[in-house]
């Protein structure tokens, strides 16, 4: 769900990692933090161009895929495009990787068409969203979003920079808490 409050969304202690007006990620713990598996859980929500993305109500959503996702995204962002994108609105690029990705209506797709799936069967927080992520500029990112609670479509700029200090960030804490709670092991 796209919300566009500007307040803390839920009366927990929250952590933000990066600024919320540009890429950011929130996350707040349960007072009784649990484990789904090996990975932390809480809940959470990403911020982009100051709109909250995600329910950050929905309980134990695992975290840390979605850190490594965030990361990963990041890390092999130079990989975010193909050739086929090119001279597309934002609108005509998520049609065209939501059809080759998802409705099936292309049977063949390059492979870099994979990694331009964002958020999209990350997290439970994220059931009511489908994203791609491209590098269409040298230093940036954009992420093109369909909501389908209400219907709509947005699409962001952000720089490089943002997405990676946010999910590094976001990484590091999400170790640092899982070793703290199973007692340093």
């Amino acid at each position: 769900m796209l919300d566009t409050r500007s307040e803390p969304v839920d009366p927990m202690q929250s952590v933000l990692f990066g600024e919320g007006a540009v890429f950011a990620v929130e996350v707040a713990l349960d007072p009784e933090a649990c484990f789904v598996g090996r990975s932390l859980a809480g809940h959470l929500q990403v911020h982009i161009g100051g709109v909250a993305l995600g329910d950050f109500y929905e309980p134990l959503c695992v975290l840390g895929p979605v850190a490594d996702h965030l990361t990963e995204v990041g890390a092999t962002s130079s990989a975010l495009w193909h050739p086929s994108l090119q001279g597309l609105s934002p609108e005509g690029v998520f049609k065209l990787l939501d059809d080759a990705l998802f409705t099936g209506a292309s049977d063949m797709h390059p492979p870099e068409f994979d990694r331009m799936v964002f958020l999209t069967n990350q997290s439970e927080a994220f059931d009511a969203l489908k994203g791609f992520v491209v590098r269409d500029q040298e230093h940036a990112l954009r992420f093109m979003v369909w909501d389908y609670s209400s219907s709509s479509f947005a699409t962001w700029v952000v720089p490089l920079a943002a997405l990676s200090t946010a999910a590094s960030a976001f990484s590091a804490w999400i170790r640092q808490q899982e070793q703290s709670l199973r007692g340093g092991d």
